[in-house]
């Protein structure tokens, strides 16, 4: 594949000579709705037309694993293919972070039959036990799987987020009881560090685990590897989440180096058609004032696919870029930014038009989709009602309510089938197809589900309800 002519980077929006935040990264899941590859390399270049300088990938799945191949998606992007993708990442000057999860988020992995042995908790796979035979063994293969197609850029992150299996196995149980959460974690990531620091690569992590430690362990961690600070709701000063004022005091004071991780799209809701632009531009003026307030090394905004590996697929990266490009501007100017000037920047980008036209199809689906479970609620609680008083049940009134539900039902399907049409070129096929039928199915699951309370409720019913 040719590799794209440079970029062109005038623009009036980028007028400052030092940006308020120096290093400015964006994030891509590649988990879910993953881009086509040509549709990646494009990615790079508006990167770059929007003045981000870190970009912070997952990919998960969409990586050609060799140690195991049942672990690649069967449209994953081939070796050549992650080759050329490092490269341009080099060729634009945008510092590549590779992202691996090595504590919690492993499904993708320890779905797979062999690796039970190797979960926290034997029926779910979403933890992997730190203490288990095999264990660095895994992590140690996942390193070297990408860094023998990436090559050895300055970081690698290494997750480290939402264990939510922690310490629920009965040996970590035991080693957190006589040593203490932190020296778990330690005792972890130590031969995860060693491994990097070896090829002078600096580890990365989530801090969530980490929020409770004390001075000394946190600084520990920090003569080791850097933590990045996220929270998605909010600005930290409003103390809505776990990124409040006193935990990111407690990491600067303990010397760590820390950065901060804002959210452009995938924090709204773990089915949301589209984000909510103004809470997105809000959490990141808050992280500007963060990133000043503590010295940090700089700002990274995530923009999730999923919430989990099993989770369903959320809003598309193509339909966000508006919210992506008015971060760019908050994160190099450091204050309020207006809507208008996120739409010039798309335009600068050559991607306004195409933006615009799933924005106004997504925006018809939320709306269908919205309605139609508002009312299926008034559906279900009427049935409910009917169930706990059996003389207010009413066959009438019932067919009245279907009579209005099923309209938007097949709104939705309409919609949602056209999303691959929209996605076509942009997205994986397999992956546009699933995110768009999974709203459908959605729809249809719950009008089969009601017609079946119906049946029991009515037509099976031997005896009329009396009266009280």
């Amino acid at each position: 594949m040719r590799l794209l002519d440079p970029v062109a980077l005038s623009s009036s929006l980028f007028d400052k000579e030092q940006p308020v935040v120096a290093k400015r990264g964006v994030h891509l899941d590649l988990k879910g709705l993953a881009p086509t590859f040509e549709r990646l390399m494009q990615l790079l270049d508006v990167f770059k037309q929007m003045r981000f300088n870190v970009l912070l990938v997952e990919w998960e799945d969409m990586f050609p694993w060799t140690f195991d191949d049942r672990l690649a998606h069967a449209q994953a992007y081939s070796a050549q293919q992650i080759q050329l993708f490092s490269q341009r990442c080099a060729d634009l000057e945008i510092q590549l972070i590779p992202l691996i999860p090595t504590l919690g988020h492993m499904e993708f992995v320890l779905k797979h039959p062999g690796y039970e042995s190797l979960r926290e908790i034997p029926d779910r796979v979403d933890c992997i036990n730190p203490l288990a035979d095999g264990t660095q063994e895994l992590l140690g293969h996942m390193i070297d799987d990408q860094l023998s197609l990436l090559g050895d850029w300055d970081c690698m992150h290494l997750g480290g987020d939402e264990a939510w299996g922690w310490a629920k196995h009965p040996d970590t149980r035991a080693y957190v009881a006589a040593h203490g959460s932190a020296n778990l974690y330690l005792k972890h990531y130590q031969p995860l560090f060693d491994r990097l620091s070896s090829r002078q690569i600096r580890p990365m992590l989530w801090h969530d685990m980490m929020k409770t430690w004390s001075a000394d362990a946190l600084q520990k961690m920090g003569q080791q590897a850097d933590i990045v600070i996220w929270g998605y709701r909010g600005k930290p000063e409003q103390e809505m989440h776990h990124h409040k004022p006193h935990v990111l005091r407690a990491f600067a004071d303990a010397g760590v180096n820390i950065w901060g991780g804002g959210c452009f799209k995938g924090a709204d809701g773990p089915s949301c058609d589209l984000p909510l632009t103004a809470a997105r531009l809000d959490n990141h003026e808050g992280w500007v004032q963060a990133n000043i307030d503590y010295g940090m090394q700089g700002v990274i905004t995530t923009g999730w696919s999923r919430y989990a590996h099993s989770r369903c697929q959320v809003e598309p990266l193509d339909a966000c870029l508006l919210e992506l490009a008015m971060t760019a501007l908050c994160l190099y100017h450091g204050k309020q930014v207006h809507e208008a000037d996120g739409w010039t920047l798309l335009a600068e980008c050559s991607e306004a038009k195409r933006c615009e036209t799933l924005r106004n199809h997504l925006t018809q689906l939320s709306e269908a989709r919205n309605l139609f479970w508002e009312r299926s609620r008034q559906m279900v609680e009427h049935l409910a009602a009917g169930q706990v008083e059996p003389h207010l049940n009413d066959p009438g009134f019932v067919a009245f309510l279907m009579d209005h539900l099923h309209p938007w039902a097949q709104k939705v399907s309409i919609l949602s089938g056209e999303l691959p049409r929209l996605l076509d070129s942009l997205v994986i096929s397999t992956q546009a197809k699933s995110y768009a039928r999974t709203w459908d199915q959605s729809v249809q699951n719950q009008l089969d589900m009601l017609q079946q309370q119906i049946q029991t409720q009515f037509i099976n019913r031997k005896e009329p309800p009396h009266d009280v």
